[in-house]
C-alpha cells in the first residue's frame, strides 16, 4: 500500500471516528447512556476525540453495561419517536445482554439481497429470510445461517420461537 492510499484510509477512519463520536455525545442526537457517560469523563468527547488514535481515552467497554434495562438508554435521541426491536443473547454467561436496532437488519437484508443471483431470487418477489436461508443450503449444500431469527410484529420472541 502507497504511503498516500495508507494515509488516504486513516483520514477517512479518522472521519469516521469523529462522526460518530459527534452523533453519540451531540445533545441533540446523542443516546441517554453516552451523554451520561460524558459528564463522568476527564476530557469532552467533542472536542478531544478527533480519530482513532483518541478512542483509548474512554477505556474498555464493560459487557455489563449491556446486561439489563432500560433498552431504550441505548436509542439516540435522533430515534427516539422510532420503534425498537431488542435481540438478546442466550444468557450463557449471566444475565442476558441486550442490543436494540431500528433499522439495521432492513438494511442487512437489502445489502444481503444484492449478492443473490437474480435468476434464483428474482426482485421485486415476496422472498423471506426462510426461504432464502433454504434456497442458500439446497444450493450449497450447507447448513443454513440463521437470518430468520429476528423479532417482528408478526414473530413472538420468546424462547418458544428462537
Amino acid at each position: 500500500m502507497s504511503d498516500s492510499a495508507l494515509r488516504s484510509a486513516r483520514d477517512r477512519l479518522d472521519q469516521q471516528v469523529r462522526e460518530i463520536v459527534h452523533w453519540h455525545f451531540n445533545p441533540a442526537t446523542g443516546c441517554p447512556f453516552w451523554l451520561q457517560r460524558a459528564k463522568q469523563f476527564t476530557f469532552d468527547p467533542l472536542k478531544d476525540v478527533q480519530g482513532f488514535g483518541d478512542l483509548y481515552k474512554f477505556g474498555l467497554f464493560e459487557d455489563e453495561w449491556l446486561r439489563g434495562g432500560p433498552v431504550r438508554r441505548w436509542v439516540p435521541k435522533a430515534y427516539a419517536d422510532k420503534p425498537i426491536y431488542v435481540f438478546e443473547t442466550g444468557g450463557t454467561t449471566g444475565v442476558p445482554k441486550s442490543r436494540i436496532n431500528i433499522d439495521d437488519f432492513r438494511i442487512d437484508y437489502e445489502l444481503f439481497s444484492e449478492t443473490l443471483p437474480e435468476d434464483k431470487f428474482p426482485k421485486q418477489s415476496n422472498w423471506r429470510p426462510t426461504r432464502i436461508t433454504s434456497s442458500i443450503r439446497r444450493s450449497r449444500s450447507s447448513a443454513p445461517v440463521t437470518i430468520s431469527g429476528a423479532c417482528s410484529p408478526h414473530r413472538s420472541c420468546s424462547k418458544r420461537s428462537r
